[in-house]
Parts: C-alpha cells; structure tokens; sequence
C-alpha cells in the first residue's frame, strides 16, 4: 500500500486501532444493544406473523417461499463475500471501500435481471402462472440490497451497532407495515411481495442516511485483489451452502404444492429464521472482535469460549420450551387453521439444537481467514443437507423436516466441530463440551414445560403457554444454579454487564452527565 492509498486519520470509517482494547467489553457492549434491537425485531416480526396469518391463506406464504426458494442463490452473488472482506480487513482506504461498492452494485443489479428473466423458468416448474408478476417484482429487492452492503459493513467495521440496531428496527417496521397494510386491503399474497420491497427499500434509504460515507468512483488506486480473493472463497462457501438450503421449499412447491409448502414455511419461521436473527447481529459484533484477536491465540481462545458456553444458556432451554409447546404456541400464534404447521415445528426443534452452534462454528473459520477450509467444509455439509431434503420430501413435510433435523445432529454437527479443530487456536474437544454440557439444562427444561402444558391440557392456548413456559424458565434458571459449568458462564455475564454499567457510569460522571453521587439503577 503507497502512502497516496492511506486515507485521512479524521476519516473514522476506515480506523480500527482504538476498538482493540477491552474486547470483551465492547462485545458485551455491542450484545446488549443487539439483544434490545432484537427483541423490538422480536415483537414486530412476531405482531406481524400474527397479524398476516389471520389475514392471508396459507397457500400466499406458500408462493412466496416457492419463489425465493428458486432466487436465493442469486443473493450470493451480489455480495460475494466483500461485505466480510471489508469488516475483516486489517487495513482499509476509501478508494478500496469504494471500488468494493461499485462491484456490489453491478453485481446487484446482473442479478435483479438474471432473476427477472428467470420468472418464466419459475412458472414453468411450478405450473403456476401467477409466479411471473411476482418473480419480477421480487427481482428489484437485488439492487436495493446492492447499494446498502459496503455502508453496513464499514458501520460493523466501527462496531457501530446503535446505528446498525436503528436501520434494522426501522427497515423491519417499514416492511410490516406495508405487508398489514396491503392484507387488510386484501392484496392477498401480493402483501408479501410488498413486504420484501418495503424491507430492501426501508433499509437501502435508512442505511444512506444514518450512514455518513460516501463512494468514490472507482479508482486503479484502491487494489483490492486480496479482498476479492478472500471474499470469493468465503461467497462460494455459502453459495453451495444456500444451494442445499433452497432446496426445501422448491422440492415442497414441486411435489405438494402451495399450501403445504405454506404450513412448511410458517413452521420455518416461527423456529429456525429467529435463530437466524438473533445469530446474524451477534457474529456482526463477534465478528470483527474476533478478528482483532488472531494474533493473540489464548485471548482469542478464551473470549470464543465464553461467548460460545454462554449461548448454549439462551438456545438449549428454547429448544426445550419450543417442543413442549409446539401445539397450543401454533394454535396462540397462528390460529386454527395452522394447526398442521405444529408438527412441523415440533421437529424443527431439534435443528434449533445444532444450528446456532453451527454457525458458531463457522466464526471460527472467518474470523481466522480460513476461507479455503469454510469452502470445503460447507461443500461436504451441503451434500449431506440436500440429501436429507431428498430422502425425505417423497411422504411429505414432516419426514423432510426430520431427516433434516436429525442428520444435522448426528453427521453435519461432529463434521463441522472436526474442521474447526483441526487448525486454529479453538479445539474440537473445546466445542463438544460446549454443546454437551447443556444436555441436563434441555431435559430438564423440556420435562417441566411438558408437565406444565399436561396440567392445564384442556385449558386455552394462552393459558397454556402461560402456565407452561414459566415452568420452563424455573427449571432453567435452577440448573444454571445447580450446574458449575452453567453458573460460571452466567456469572461471567452478569459480572461483565455489571464492569460495563460501571465504566458508563464513570464515563458520564466525567463528563458532568451525572453527578458524582448518581449509582447504577
């Protein structure tokens, strides 16, 4: 890099040195910011399950999922990994962001026309000719998502995630609107189509505006072969990650048609896709500070660790809870008429086990640049994926559903956790005690809410719930106690919550924000 490459030390996108210091702080700092933007996304995305579901058939969700089962493989192209090569970057110029952005957005926008022009290929294998409208107005989704993925990156690069937490809030609630507007209009499946616009759009103009960088035209200044190298490895990993994940919904579309694939989705939904969003954001803050750690092994070691035992509190009891009350949650949520989505999500809880550790996992991978092991690993994972898919999608959902779930645990999980051991400061033997040591915290979550659910059997689905997942979180919190492994990494959680209310206290008594008497609440 020439000096004429290094950009102005005021230009604070591009400037990491003063993020390295107290690691664990700034990610405990950055989790509980995540963790409220989480649960506001919580209760829009589930006020607006809610509200959609009593307000559209099951077949509309059902044509929605048979579509971008079709196009989600085009979203890895228009990124190709460039958003983690900017974040995991260890220097970065303007001109090297910039570059980086305008190959988003020609990227973006190829693959908005080869999804567009794939809508008469989607009609054709689903027989449905009501897939071409929507094919093509899902197409605009891709360019709109382009424009925003390098400003998001620098803002996860900065460790930004008060700005981050406000786009997604705010693009979320945008969208929901938008879709319970449309339904009550009765636009029918055509509110969700509105949904996934008012998603892309609210976040592509909220990410510009909050975001204060702005691209520069592109320049043979701003070499970036490096990062495109890492970022091609790390997009062709998930690539053949997502070419197996995709297969669900266009094998159910294929062979059982709308309304089953439906019931399949919402099942999806209510389970799997919040793992997704709450992991999304806590790899956004884990990420980069673990990136700064690479050349620090025991420090790196030891932060994954925490992070890593510390999940398994949160997932384990959910994936208890959920099975218990997979019946009357469905009936709570959803209303009657999906009461055949409650089997399926009585066997998505057993992916709900393996899957955040899963992509825990591949933290390791990318925060280490250990693309080229990501790659292979995920091609071996999605050969096993989508052959659960096919074993299973001939006698329906639930059996897909469940060769899903229960090869992951038994053959993609010990896979993952071997190729994650093999090279690196984080040991195989470090991720099966991780997972292990929540077997107890499960079966015994699992039995009281089952007890609970039993006790009030005949009484209504909210009463249910209401006597049942209190019972659960009992039963939670009293192995957290009784537990040494448990109660240490709870205590780790609320000690450095606790060193981070401190030092905000300090820090606004400096400042003459408080006075120096005012104590943390």
């Amino acid at each position: 890099m020439t000096p004429t490459d290094r950009v102005d030390p005021n230009e604070r996108h591009f400037q990491t040195g003063d993020l390295s210091a107290s690691m664990r702080g700034r990610a405990i700092s950055s989790g509980m910011v995540t963790l409220v933007s989480q649960g506001l996304k919580f209760g829009l995305t589930l006020g607006g399950m809610m509200a959609l579901a009593r307000m559209l058939e099951p077949k509309d969700f059902g044509l929605i999922g048979m579509v971008t089962g079709m196009t989600v493989l085009l979203a890895m192209f228009t990124d190709l990994g460039l958003a983690s090569a900017t974040i995991q970057a260890n220097e970065l110029t303007h001109a090297q962001a910039s570059n980086l952005f305008w190959i988003n957005v020609g990227l973006s926008g190829l693959m908005g026309g080869v999804a567009a022009g794939l809508a008469p290929v989607v009609v054709w294998f689903y027989h449905d000719p009501r897939l071409m409208r929507v094919s093509l107005a899902l197409a605009l989704t891709f360019p709109l998502t382009g424009l925003a993925y390098q400003h998001r990156a620098l803002l996860i690069r900065q460790l930004a995630f008060r700005k981050l937490a406000l786009i997604e809030v705010g693009s979320l609630a945008i969208s929901m609107t938008v879709a319970c507007g449309m339904a009550w209009l009765r636009c029918g499946y055509w509110s969700l189509v509105g949904m996934q616009l008012g998603l892309a759009a609210g976040d592509c103009g909220l990410t510009w505006g909050i975001s204060r960088w702005r691209p520069k035209f592109p320049t043979r200044s701003g070499h970036a072969v490096h990062l495109l190298k890492f970022g091609l490895e790390l997009s062709a990993s998930s690539f053949v990650y997502y070419l197996a994940r995709g297969c669900d919904t266009v094998l159910l579309g294929r062979f059982w048609g709308a309304t089953i694939t439906g019931y399949y989705t919402r099942a999806y939904a209510l389970l799997v896709r919040p793992v997704d969003q709450v992991l999304s954001p806590i790899g956004s803050v884990m990420l980069p500070v673990l990136g700064r750690l690479r050349s620090d092994p025991k420090r790196y070691r030891r932060i994954y660790c925490e992070m890593y035992n510390a999940m398994g509190l949160a997932f384990f009891p959910m994936a208890a809870i959920f099975l218990a009350t997979a019946h009357p949650l469905v009936l709570a949520l959803l209303g009657p008429r999906w009461e055949a989505t409650a089997t399926l999500l009585s066997g998505f809880t057993f992916a709900f086990l393996y899957l955040p550790y899963e992509a825990l996992a591949t933290w390791a991978f990318t925060s280490q640049g250990r693309s080229r092991d990501q790659l292979v690993s995920s091609i071996i994972l999605t050969v096993l994926m989508a052959a659960s898919f096919f074993a299973g999608v001939r006698r329906g959902a639930l059996s897909m559903v469940l060769w899903y779930s229960i090869s992951g645990l038994l053959l993609r999980l010990p896979l993952i956790y071997y190729f994650v051991g093999r090279r690196g400061p984080i040991r195989t033997s470090d991720l099966w005690k991780g997972f292990l040591q929540h077997v107890p915290m499960w079966t015994a979550v699992y039995a009281a809410t089952a007890w609970g659910v039993w006790l009030v059997r005949s009484a209504a689905p909210w009463v249910q719930l209401a006597t049942a997942v209190p019972m659960g979180g009992a039963a939670a919190l009293i192995v957290t106690g009784m537990l040494k492994r448990q109660r240490e990494s709870a205590l780790l959680i609320a000690n450095s919550i606790w060193a981070l209310l401190v030092r905000k206290r300090g820090r606004l008594q400096a400042e003459g924000i408080l006075p120096a008497t005012a104590g943390v609440s």
